[in-house]
């Protein structure tokens, strides 16, 4: 699950990978409370070169890849490409303590017109 430390991100990176004004509707945000233990901050020197390329490169799948396989952690934050002083957060839906992660109910949002540039339609 790719989510986001704040509600604000996830619409950049929404925003960021969106490609027409219907990607934009019938979003909804959930709130999901991870317990702060179960979650891998990887430093940020630990991040491959060019770590916020897109496409993602293979390096960057690789360590993703890793840290699942390896299941230490329920969740890993890392830097956001689109803003790198906020994190993004991947969580396991497979891993054990996935039952300790609250999520809340959808809260239906929707995307001003002027963010994308597109006309609303």
């Amino acid at each position: 699950m790719y989510t986001s430390d704040t509600p604000a991100l996830a619409a950049l990176e929404i925003l960021a990978n969106a490609e027409t004004a219907s990607a934009l509707r019938d979003r909804v945000a959930i709130r999901a409370i991870v317990p702060d233990e179960e979650i891998y901050r990887m430093p940020s020197e630990d991040l491959p070169a060019n770590w916020d390329s897109n496409p993602i490169g293979p390096r960057t799948r690789d360590l993703g890849e890793a840290w699942r396989a390896d299941a230490a952690f329920l969740a890993l934050a890392v830097p956001s490409a689109v803003m790198p002083l906020q994190q993004n957060i991947i969580i396991n839906p497979e891993h054990p303590s996935f039952r300790r992660v609250e999520i809340g109910d959808p809260i239906p949002i929707r995307f001003d017109p002027r963010l994308s540039g597109w006309k609303a339609g």
